[in-house]
């Protein structure tokens, strides 16, 4: 789902849910970014600007790994609490399947930071001597 002005656009959180805004609004501007990047990426001369613009999506995806792995974290601390409380409903098989998922998404990511170096130093020194030329 793309993000409108309205997702992106400050509001006023319910008291204790800042973290959960500034979460979402994160995320959002994230999505954002990435649909600019996108439309930039097929632009004609921006071969100069692929190998520096690989780094930064390296970056990127080492701190979307962390923060995947800070919310399996939470995730799975709330779910051991529901587990706790509502008992048959919410079991212990719930909370690995999830916490195990998470950790899936973080493998992940990290596959696509390793991948995206791969590319970044194979292609980049490529194009940036083609660019000179």
């Amino acid at each position: 789902m793309v993000p409108t002005d309205a997702d992106l656009r400050p509001t006023r959180a319910p008291a204790g849910r800042s973290e959960t805004h500034d979460l979402h609004r994160s995320a959002a501007r994230l999505a954002e970014s990435a649909q600019e990047v996108r439309a930039a990426a097929g632009t004609p001369g921006c071969a100069a600007a692929i190998a520096p613009s690989l780094g930064c999506v390296e970056a990127t995806l080492a701190d979307l790994e962390q923060a995947v792995t800070g919310m399996e974290a939470v995730a799975a601390e709330r779910l051991e609490h529901a587990a706790l409380l509502l008992g048959g409903r919410w079991n212990d098989v719930t909370v690995a399947r999830s916490v195990h998922e998470f950790q899936e998404l973080a493998r992940a990511l990290a596959n696509a930071r390793r991948a995206c170096a791969v590319v970044r130093h194979g292609a980049g020194p490529s194009l940036a001597e083609l660019t000179a030329v």
